[in-house]
């Protein structure tokens, strides 16, 4: 059986506080990066910063807290930044592909959120009293989803969400161009 490697779509700047922080980055990334080959990291050799990149939210977590935590790394953390790429100078963005299972009577509220951010939902299945949602989503607009999924739902949906493929960004060469997602 082939692994296959989740694609970084996410990434985050670490700063060490100290040299010896500095040291004990270094040791800790190199060891992360062993144990896990889908893990990213680079080094700017104008501003000396160090970003950390991996394939979801979850992912950048448990690296950073894995630094911090197993190789007492001090640190000031920078939020997560999404990967975009460039093509025939169009702007690409990552698109995950989601699939939510919640309970029948929260169905409409989910999938306004989804389209809310700029989701296309590819289909549903019911189970019993759950549907199974599956869909298309931008990055980008994933931000905060897990807390706004438990809050509709009182905490009886889950959600898997994974990678899938880069897609023309709407807005055009700057992400920083797109406007505030609005909350259905």
């Amino acid at each position: 059986m082939k692994a296959v490697l989740s694609e970084p779509v996410l990434s985050i700047v670490i700063e060490p506080k100290t040299p010896a922080d500095a040291d004990r980055l270094e040791r800790g990334i190199a060891t992360l990066a062993k144990r896990d080959p889908s893990f990213r990291s680079s080094v700017n050799p104008d501003t000396g910063q160090t970003t950390l990149k991996g394939s979801d939210e979850l992912h950048l977590d448990r690296l950073v807290c894995s630094l911090l935590d197993d190789f007492s790394v001090e640190a000031r953390i920078g939020a997560p930044s999404v990967i975009y790429r460039q093509s025939e100078k169009q702007l690409l963005e990552p698109i995950m592909k989601i699939t939510v299972v919640t309970p029948n009577k929260d169905l409409k509220v989910v999938t306004n959120d989804i389209r809310a951010r700029r989701g296309t939902v590819l289909d549903q299945n019911t189970e019993g009293t759950s549907v199974q949602v599956s869909a298309f989503v931008p990055l980008a607009n994933m931000f905060g989803f897990m807390n706004t999924l438990l809050s509709m739902t009182s905490g009886r949906a889950t959600f898997v969400m994974y990678f899938d493929h880069y897609a023309t960004c709407p807005y055009g060469r700057d992400p920083d161009d797109q406007p505030p997602f609005v909350q259905a």
